[in-house]
């Protein structure tokens, strides 16, 4: 049996016939999470490679296959990924009860995971450009709202992600021309900067990130916040892939220092202006920016980040989730998210406005949340690399962030006679925002749980 099979062509196929039950959302929704959870335990049961045992019938899991001369591969090592990829849209699916997003959510949803994992698998890599913006057009629809024009937002998103698109695969071409016997370092500085731009297109780097804030200050927030950790990290898996297949360019190029470079700009230009923001939304977007950021500085560490960056990645899923849904919550009540808006909110709705606030504070970096142990892990690695003022920097976004949460927090505390009360939440939404602050304190409370998920996907790029 083939793993393409298995975890592409089966959710694809699934998700066509989603598209026909669109009617009957929340049974939808659990037949998509509940898919989702199949294929993540398939993953860890039966990972690529091994002879699975089927009454009388032995088989093996084989990760390649060859499309029009194109080979798509899954190794024994990629089940990690695999499983974190379904188990994260399982997540975000789940939390959709609450948040009443699109009966299309879910079968787009499947579609996105099932196309990103065919990018990091194709070779040559370059042609995960193509699927990456094939993902995009289907955020786009996502985002969209039916019988409207798309927002600012998402054009300017489209725009720089077929931008990006072009640019790697002009960088991809050139690459491949290249004669390692004879190598042509001009050639290669030229086409790595070229790839360079295309891959901060596709993220969003400094500074083409206004669409992060526009995004989530104009669009549906939990579909936003739900682009952000599927589509982005995807990304950044796909950029893993590119260094795992050009590990040589490291002999001529510092990629490391400009990786940390990128990083300390995004961390420090993200925290910074999620201060002096006045709206709900654009905090959320400041932020992710932030947090792109403190991902390319732990990547920047080489194999001793790994291990951080997929921790982070995993408190990413949790604080999004949390800071999205209860945002979602909050507008679907309030009809604005504008600080003005939500003053006197903890004492209104106490539970969305717990929730914002535990979100912030553990992507802030505050003791004893979540992201806490995984920022001093982080800087005390990249201050024994001697990159002290990389550290700096992710301090000093932190203290962004978290002076961003205080201001926050002031106008939560306000209290108002003008303002109306608002519809009380119903029973679930509040269980899902508990379990996940409790989710974010179990984390700051015992950090090696979360260090050790990280490791163990970490280990599919060893």
């Amino acid at each position: 049996m083939n793993a393409i099979l298995i975890w592409v062509v089966f959710p694809l196929i699934v998700a066509g016939l989603l598209f026909l039950f669109q009617r009957w959302m929340q049974l939808i929704t659990l037949l998509g999470a509940g898919v989702a959870l199949s294929l993540a335990g398939l993953a860890w049961a039966f990972p690529v490679g091994k002879v699975v045992k089927l009454f009388s019938w032995n088989f093996e899991i084989t990760g390649q296959i060859s499309v029009y001369g194109r080979q798509i591969i899954l190794t024994p090592g990629d089940w990690p990924i695999l499983m974190l990829l379904y188990l994260m849209i399982a997540f975000w699916f789940l939390g959709s009860l609450a948040a009443k997003t699109p009966s299309h959510f879910v079968p787009l949803g499947l579609v996105s995971v099932a196309i990103i994992i065919l990018g990091i698998s194709i070779q040559p890599f370059f042609y995960a450009a193509i699927l990456f913006e094939f993902v995009a057009l289907l955020f786009v629809i996502l985002l969209s709202v039916p019988g409207r024009p798309p927002t600012k937002g998402v054009l300017r998103f489209l725009v720089f992600q077929t931008l990006g698109m072009l640019f790697i695969l002009f960088a991809g071409w050139s690459l491949s021309s290249i004669d390692l016997n004879a190598l042509d370092t001009a050639l290669l500085t030229r086409s790595l900067l070229i790839m360079g731009l295309g891959f901060s297109f596709l993220l969003g780097i400094f500074p083409f990130l206004t669409w992060f804030p526009m995004l989530t200050g104009q669009n549906n927030i939990y579909l936003t916040a739900f682009m952000f950790n599927l589509f982005l990290n995807g990304v950044i898996l796909f950029g893993l892939d590119f260094l795992d297949q050009y590990a040589w360019v490291n002999e001529y190029f510092d990629i490391q220092g400009q990786l940390q470079a990128v990083g300390a700009i995004m961390l420090g230009t993200g925290g910074l202006l999620a201060l002096f923001q006045r709206n709900l939304g654009r905090v959320l977007g400041y932020a992710m920016i932030a947090e792109i950021g403190r991902s390319l500085l732990a990547l920047s560490l080489g194999s001793q980040g790994l291990g951080i960056y997929f921790a982070l990645l995993v408190l990413q899923v949790c604080t999004l989730g949390l800071w999205a849904l209860a945002l979602n919550l909050l507008y679907s009540r309030t009809c604005d998210l504008d600080y003005s808006a939500v003053a006197g909110l903890l004492r209104r709705l106490p539970f969305p406005a717990v929730g914002i606030l535990l979100a912030h504070f553990s992507l802030a970096g505050l003791p004893l949340l979540a992201g806490f142990p995984l920022y001093w892990a982080l800087g005390s690695q990249l201050t024994q690399q001697a990159s002290f003022w990389a550290a700096v920097w992710l301090l000093l976004g932190g203290i962004g962030l978290a002076s961003g949460g205080m201001r926050a927090l002031g106008v939560f505390v306000i209290s108002s006679e003008e303002s109306p009360e608002l519809a009380a939440l119903e029973n679930f939404p509040k269980i899902l925002l508990i379990l996940g602050g409790l989710a974010l304190i179990v984390f700051g409370l015992f950090p090696h749980y979360l260090i050790r998920i990280g490791e163990n996907l970490s280990l599919a790029f060893q």
